[in-house]
């Protein structure tokens, strides 16, 4: 009969082990830091022109979120370097977020009703359009952008009643995703459906308080895969649609599957103001995903004004059977 040794207990952790878990944590703290603050600097320099910089910057309300707990972890620990090197990661992530969140202003100087826009992407490949157009109903809109409008909603659209709502309209319906609508019902004028590659841009002109007001609904495609340079593209041409109405009574509002961190916007606002940051309610208002989907959320569907116009207030709809939720905004004329 053999008898076996018992085993040795474990040596207890020597007198550096606290040290070296300290360094560890140091050590990683310092590398995180210096990919965001990389990042964070390469978006600054070539804004974006790449896609990895373009995304970096689409999602700025989260990337910079662990420069807060570098910044705690170095407080800590007596890390006055990195102390001050997430500190400057983390006044750049407020700089940034806490004007979207706080800063409102919404237009009492209202020459008597408001003209009331909704904006809704309503899913090309919605099964159920009909129930995205019920809730859509409760709102009472005057004018209507509605993006990926396939066949399936163009028979939602007759059976719900709302080419009856809406006599004034100008439809391009197609197969998945880039079928456009203009629904109003103001009659629409000097209707123009411009090539913003993939869908449509329809252009109007509709009379509200003996004023003409240019519309502008909008979709341009994702900024993903093959459609980057598409993207980016029609964003250009979009832009360049509101420096030439600046001085005019003019909406734009869409899927614009842009942020409001990303090039396009900061140059946007130098000619039109954002409605959301106008008289949103507090919060980011994240428009999508609006169907559960496990992706970071973002504020992709938009409404702006011109200088003459002025918002009253903002909404945001949970659109059944969407991905996105659809954007609602009272429109209110500056006196002259």
């Amino acid at each position: 009969m053999t008898s076996t040794k018992p085993a040795s207990p474990l040596p207890p952790p020597g007198p550096d082990a606290p040290r070296d878990a300290s360094r560890l944590g140091t050590g990683l703290a310092w590398v995180v830091l210096l990919i965001l603050a990389g990042l964070s600097s390469a978006r600054a320099l070539r804004g974006d022109a790449v896609w990895l910089l373009l995304v970096w910057g689409a999602y700025t309300p989260f990337v910079l979120l662990p420069a807060y707990v570098i910044l705690g972890l170095a407080v800590r620990r007596g890390q006055r370097l990195l102390a001050l090197g997430s500190l400057a990661l983390v006044v750049a992530h407020l700089v940034a977020v806490v004007p979207q969140v706080f800063s409102r202003a919404p237009s009492s100087d209202a020459l008597q009703s408001p003209l009331r826009v909704v904006t809704a992407n309503g899913n090309g490949w919605n099964q159920h359009p009909d129930e995205t157009l019920r809730n859509l109903s409760h709102f009472d809109a005057d004018l209507v952008c509605l993006q990926e409008v396939s066949p399936t909603w163009l028979d939602a659209l007759r059976d719900e009643g709302w080419l009856d709502l809406y006599p004034h309209q100008h439809l391009d319906v197609r197969e998945g995703v880039w079928g456009m609508a203009l629904l109003s019902r103001l009659p629409l004028r000097n209707i123009d459906a411009r090539d913003l590659n993939e869908a449509p841009g329809i252009q109007a002109e509709v009379q509200h308080m003996g004023r003409t007001v240019h519309v502008f609904c909008v979709h341009p495609a994702p900024p993903a895969g093959d459609f980057v340079a598409s993207h980016l593209d029609a964003l250009e041409r979009i832009l360049l649609w509101a420096e030439a109405h600046q001085s005019d009574s003019a909406v734009l509002l869409g899927d614009l599957n842009s942020t409001p961190y990303s090039d396009f916007s900061s140059a946007l606002r130098a000619h039109m103001d954002d409605a959301w940051e106008l008289a949103g309610p507090i919060g980011l208002g994240h428009t999508w995903p609006n169907n559960g989907l496990m992706y970071p959320p973002a504020r992709l569907d938009h409404v702006y004004v011109t200088r003459s116009l002025g918002v009253s207030r903002v909404q945001r709809a949970l659109a059944a059977s969407s991905d996105h939720a659809p954007v609602i905004a009272d429109i209110v004329l500056h006196a002259r």
